[in-house]
């Protein structure tokens, strides 16, 4: 299994490999995403950070200055949607939080069905933000995204 829960020096050692890059987006979907933190917070290179269905574990990166984008589906099962929603008191600055409605947990990744989870769209939701629906990081442009149910 390739989690980032499982291996948190991995997202450094990737950074270490491209000294040439000077900042950094990190993030991730659910427990990927709880992880992220770990680099802001170790990394002056990473000016920002993107949690899908995800909340950082502690209040950490309060006194960095990474941007923050939070987006998370109306129909998570999965998710605890009153932490991923409280998390903003952990955030630095003006944090985008953004729900997509009618998007369930499983849809931010490719592995099919959850357990536990709500039926929602997957394929939409994923290309809403793999390609730019989601709006611009650095503007923080929120998302308007809105998909059909499958």
């Amino acid at each position: 299994m390739n989690l980032a829960v499982l291996s948190p020096e991995r997202g450094s050692e990737i950074m270490a490999l491209h000294p040439e890059i000077e900042s950094w987006i990190v993030g991730g979907h659910s427990l990927g995403g709880a992880m992220a933190p770990e680099l802001a917070e170790a990394k002056t290179k990473v000016k920002g950070i993107f949690f899908l269905a995800a909340y950082p574990a502690d209040d950490g990166i309060r006194d960095t200055e990474v941007q923050v984008v939070s987006l998370w589906g109306s129909d998570d099962g999965v998710a605890d949607l009153d932490k991923v929603k409280a998390a903003e008191a952990a955030y630095p600055g003006a944090a985008v939080m953004t729900e997509i409605e009618g998007g369930n947990h499983a849809g931010f990744g490719d592995y099919g069905a959850q357990k536990g989870d709500n039926p929602g769209f997957s394929d939409c939701l994923r290309r809403s933000v793999s390609h730019g629906k989601s709006g611009h990081f650095y503007e923080k442009v929120p998302i308007a995204a809105k998909c059909p149910a499958a």
